[in-house]
């Protein structure tokens, strides 16, 4: 069982990397077109690619029998509800403040899970992801300011509400469903919805919003990462980590992915890398760390007693 949590570990610190990445192709894709356009073309791409691995024998699926009522419910949280806000969220809001929101994601599913799923976290284990959280905040203040919005409020809250649900609900059914089986329904959903909203707010202009975006080479290149890389791999092994460990110690690890994407954008965009987000990302992975070791030693005294 130990070798399977630190396995559950490192696919919960691959996802997270692969998401650090997924900014700068995001913000690639993002300069040619719309934020709807593009989630629905990666999510119908990665549901492609799904169906193939499956065809192909790669992949099994045995949802024939099941209760498939708890899968649905996941994707209408994530990817469904979750995009949904932190698009419209981000769009309607400053970075900075819209950084702060997002981080709260894994402090939030640190409790929900104590409150829902009787996971147990110690002090030291809740001040670390404080201190992970607070890294993260670090490297959002100061960036851009803006007017405050309630709708984007609301929508970011929506974002930071699903996004902690998403792993709760994933640890609740990770033993009736496997990661391929999540995968492959939430991909559906997520390709049947963003599709139809894509082309409802097209609507007039097909030729701008859709026929050019899928034209230029640079949006390929970005879905082909999004797609099987930030979407298929990634969510894998998300779903994966969570059948192992708690949806308190996968959350957390999620705020490795801002460390990686100002990593990915110093050495690919040019971006600039400040003194600040260097001791972020210290404090970041110190708090990540914190958590993480904090939980193997507990297990350690609870297996010695």
């Amino acid at each position: 069982m130990k070798t399977k949590e630190n396995l559950a570990l490192a696919a919960a610190f691959a996802a997270q990397v692969i998401f650090g990445f997924s900014f700068m192709f995001t913000k690639i894709a993002l300069e040619v077109a719309e934020p709807l356009l593009l989630i629905a073309v990666r999510f119908c791409a990665a549901f492609l690619v799904m169906n193939i691995l499956v065809w192909t024998g790669r992949l099994h699926l045995r949802l024939k029998g099941k209760n498939i009522k708890w899968l649905i419910i996941l994707g209408i949280i994530q990817p469904v509800v979750y995009f949904l806000g932190e698009t419209y969220g981000i769009a309607n809001s400053s970075s900075s403040f819209s950084g702060v929101m997002i981080a709260l994601i894994p402090i939030l599913t640190l409790f929900l899970g104590m409150i829902f799923l009787k996971e147990t976290a110690s002090p030291v284990q809740i001040g670390f992801a404080f201190l992970s959280v607070g890294g993260v905040i670090l490297t959002s203040v100061g960036n851009n300011t803006g007017s405050f919005s309630w709708f984007g409020f609301v929508m970011l809250m929506l974002a930071v509400l699903t996004g902690a649900l998403y792993g709760l609900v994933g640890r609740k059914i990770s033993q009736e469903f496997t990661p391929t089986e999540r995968c492959y329904v939430t991909f559906a959903l997520g390709c049947v919805v963003f599709t139809a909203l894509a082309l409802i707010t097209s609507l007039g202009d097909i030729r701008t919003k859709i026929l050019i975006p899928l034209t230029t080479p640079s949006f390929w290149v970005s879905i082909g990462f999004l797609a099987v890389c930030s979407s298929v791999m990634a969510y894998m092994l998300l779903n994966y980590a969570l059948t192992y460990i708690s949806a308190g110690q996968t959350s957390i690890m999620a705020n490795i992915t801002t460390v990686i994407s100002i990593l990915a954008g110093v050495i690919f965009l040019k971006e600039p890398f400040t003194v600040r987000q260097m001791i972020a990302s210290v404090i970041i992975l110190v708090g990540v760390y914190g958590v993480n070791r904090s939980v193997a030693a507990q297990q350690e005294r609870e297996i010695e007693h």
